[in-house]
């Protein structure tokens, strides 16, 4: 089979890349290992800056206001300059997903790429070989998959552990919460059907000092009256806590092989302290699509690079301040006297300009 543009992983950034495909008069083919619906473990949280793409595809998250950030000892309300949102990945997927397929592209799941080889030559095409034997030639290839098959990489070292739950009877008036503890940070975010996403990012080490992660997150909420409270094992929709190592954040070292695009994890991770990590995906996937038909693979990189390198900065700095809440507390305490001090770490930490080259 022979096709012009495929993306290789089905997660938020490839579906947002088929998309605009579709928009762009082209017939995508969506490759997804997995299946729709299905949890990831991370925030639900969508930034301002990409709510308006949202509302564009018919998809309208839970509308979020403002942010509370607290310490042991501090806290900082931040009104966002437009409304945020929160959506569960259960409904944001499909939602996407279904997108693509009603305005013409091509959705596969439950479907493994065994191997793939880049094209040496812009007269060449992309080879991918599926694990059912199928073989597809391709024009453009959008990676939006951490792991490339078939393309050696090592092991990357594990930083963090990340827990996911959702949560009922939380009472946040409709804000995004952050609490900071020593060594980690916590996120509710509001979404659908009156439920909250609720995650926590961790130093493994810290979560080392306990016998399980169980037992370090009960900890760890503990330490605070309002996450004690709130977040009691009766309001656990789930039960128990997903959990997940992460390796370290940045920009990761992509090939430069012709005609091929990289977003999503395939590219960067950016710290969850952002919140704007869904929001890089999305911007991503349409940017890379926007690229890919104007055939500028390397001007995408490029740009991407460039456009996160920025970001990447100002979000690991926000990150090792929410590890260290002795340190948030100063900053928490300067940004209530300074509030100009707030929105411009905000606008630091993402995509100022709107997204697009078309």
């Amino acid at each position: 089979m022979r096709t012009k543009f495929a993306i290789i992983g089905g997660g938020i950034a490839g579906l947002c890349a088929a998309i605009r495909l579709t928009e762009l008069g082209e017939e995508p083919l969506l490759i997804e290992g997995g299946s729709y619906p299905t949890h990831k473990i991370c925030g639900e949280f969508l930034s301002p800056e990409c709510i308006q793409y949202l509302h564009d595809w018919d998809i309208h998250p839970t509308s979020i206001s403002k942010a509370v950030l607290r310490t042991h000892s501090s806290s900082l309300t931040f009104p966002f300059p437009t409304a945020a949102g929160g959506m569960s990945h259960m409904q944001l997927g499909p939602a996407l997903a279904s997108y693509v397929t009603k305005y013409g592209g091509k959705l596969r799941t439950n479907t493994h790429v065994k191997s793939f080889q880049p094209k040496q030559s812009s007269y060449d095409a992309h080879l991918i070989q599926l694990e059912s034997g199928e073989n597809l030639e391709v024009s453009h290839v959008i990676i939006a998959t951490g792991r490339i098959p078939g393309y050696p990489t090592q092991a990357p070292q594990m930083c963090y552990m990340g827990f996911k739950s959702h949560f009922k009877n939380i009472v946040t008036e409709g804000n995004l919460e952050m609490y900071s503890f020593p060594g980690a940070y916590l996120g509710i975010a509001p979404i659908e059907d009156n439920k909250y996403n609720v995650a926590c990012l961790a130093n493994l080490k810290e979560v080392g000092r306990f016998s399980s992660p169980h037992l370090f997150i009960e900890n760890l909420i503990a330490k605070n009256p309002f996450t004690n409270t709130t977040l009691s094992a009766e309001n656990n929709l789930f039960g128990k806590w997903m959990t997940a190592t992460i390796p370290a954040f940045g920009i990761k070292k992509t090939p430069d092989w012709l005609d091929t695009y990289f977003i999503g994890d395939a590219a960067v991770t950016i710290p969850p302290a952002c919140g704007n990590g869904l929001a890089m995906g999305i911007l991503g996937g349409r940017l890379a699509a926007e690229y890919a038909v104007r055939l500028q693979s390397e001007k995408f990189k490029k740009m991407w690079v460039k456009r996160c390198s920025f970001q990447m900065f100002w979000g690991k700095l926000l990150h090792k301040i929410l590890l260290n809440p002795s340190y948030g507390s100063h900053l928490l305490k300067l940004g209530n006297t300074f509030p100009y001090l707030t929105h411009k770490i905000f606008e630091l930490t993402r995509q100022s300009e709107k997204a697009g080259v078309i």
